[in-house]
This record gives C-alpha cells, structure tokens and sequence, in this order.
C-alpha cells in the first residue's frame, strides 16, 4: 500500500561544487595578499632598524610562543 505522505528529496544545487572552489581560492588569496603585505611591511622596518635578515627567524619563534 502506498504511503500518502510524499517524501521530497532535498534539491541539489550542481554549482556548488565551483561556489566552494571560487569561495576557497578567494580566501586563499586574500590570506596570501594580507602575509605578503605584512612580511613587506616587517621587511622595510628590519630595514630602517638596521637589522639583518639572520634576525627573522627570532622573531618568528617569538610570534609562535606568543600565539
């Protein structure tokens, strides 16, 4: 016997897939765009402190441990 109650399957949108990839590839830019921005903006400043570029990586494990 039949069921009376009609059983709706949830619709499929067939471009989200490229909505995930346009939205991940947006993202991943803009997160590029903001290190790229901070590592030149760091980069001129260890400049004008006369400081050399062997002093990064001290700086970096501070940033970690501070974080």
């Amino acid at each position: 016997m039949p069921s009376s109650e009609h059983q709706t399957e949830p619709v499929v949108n067939p471009l989200e897939p490229a909505e995930q990839l346009i939205r991940w590839l947006t993202t991943t830019t803009v997160h590029l765009v903001i290190g790229l921005v901070i590592g030149l903006l760091m980069a001129t400043v260890m400049r004008r402190r006369h400081l050399r570029w062997t002093w990064a990586p001290g700086a970096l494990i501070l940033a970690v441990l501070a974080r």
